[in-house]
């Protein structure tokens, strides 16, 4: 597998509303365009220059969302595959599709509520709605249980239970704006 850390600029627009399938389609032709097909505004380059864009606490991260700007860090990917690691055993890869999803789900999140607001909101609501809207966790309901009897609670399983709180929250009729605000 060739994997390669990158930059992309994502000033595309995602709707919540949307289906998992027009998400998919409309992010793969984002990845169609981080290949090449277009030319998107993309930086490849090592993990140390990867490191120095990167915030100081995002280590480990599949990606990072750059606040003050429409810039996604992405950490190893393989685009071909639709896969980003980030070194952990268990819960350490997922979709690039779900990964550039969620993180835009941030950059949403920052426009929405402003980045000083966003940043004072529950975080398990923040990771848990950008989870929801990439329809997708980095572990499996089988993983989380295996972490859960090991005593373990990596990232990996605090951003799959946030998504789960969500996901019950949304479809009992509860507003983002009002999850967001932590009622």
């Amino acid at each position: 597998m060739s994997t390669n850390s990158f930059l992309l600029d994502t000033a595309y627009p995602i709707c919540s509303e949307r289906t998992r399938a027009e998400r998919t389609k409309w992010n793969k032709k984002r990845l169609n365009a981080a290949c090449g097909r277009e030319k998107p505004r993309r930086w490849c380059g090592n993990d140390d220059e990867i490191a120095i864009l990167s915030l100081p606490n995002s280590r480990g991260a599949f990606a990072v969302t750059r606040p003050l700007s429409t810039s996604i860090v992405v950490n190893l990917s393989d685009i071909g595959r639709d896969t980003v690691l980030n070194g952990a055993a268990m819960g350490g890869d997922r979709t690039l599709n779900g990964t550039i999803a969620h993180e835009s789900a941030h950059l949403l999140i920052y426009r929405r509520y402003g980045i000083f607001a966003a940043v004072s909101y529950p975080r398990w609501a923040i990771e848990g709605y950008c989870d929801h809207v990439a329809g997708e966790s980095s572990l499996s309901a089988a993983e989380a249980e295996t972490l859960r009897r090991a005593g373990q609670t990596p990232s990996a399983l605090i951003y799959y239970d946030a998504r789960v709180r969500v996901d019950r929250a949304l479809a009992g009729g509860m507003s983002v704006d009002a999850l967001m605000r932590g009622n």
